[in-house]
């Protein structure tokens, strides 16, 4: 396994940590903001940063793989949705926006889906015309 399929790994281990950390009701504040929220927005950053390296990496090396194809787009909407799920349970966030944007995300995945099994110009005239 490649440096660039690990790091996709290690970004979806991170979204199980960055959700159990409220669980564990660390107490205190810094400049107003609980711990707990400093601590899933630092795990938070660090997922991300880790998915410009991977596909950063994978390109410049030349590592692109049918496992990371499949897995750095899931990643993303792992961690994309859970810390939107977290902000909802606080009550930051509505509910209906992580639902909008998990059901646009089954849309793009069913056209992505179709067109990689016909040829480029049919799928875009099924799905773009505008007729």
């Amino acid at each position: 396994m490649n440096l660039p399929n690990k790091l996709t790994i290690f970004r979806i281990i991170l979204v199980p940590v960055m959700v159990i950390i409220p669980f564990f009701h660390i107490s205190g504040e810094l400049w107003g903001i609980p711990i707990s929220m400093w601590i899933m927005n630092i795990i938070f950053v660090i997922a991300s940063i880790t998915d410009k390296l991977d596909g950063t990496i994978a390109r410049v090396k030349n590592q692109v793989t049918t496992l990371g194809k499949f897995l750095d787009p899931i990643a993303d909407k792992i961690l994309v949705l859970a810390a939107m799920m977290i902000l909802v349970e606080m009550n930051k966030l509505p509910a209906w926006i992580p639902i909008i944007i998990l059901f646009r995300e089954f849309i793009v995945s069913r056209i992505s889906l179709s067109c990689s099994r016909k040829r480029w110009k049919r799928c875009c005239s099924i799905y773009f015309s505008a007729n």
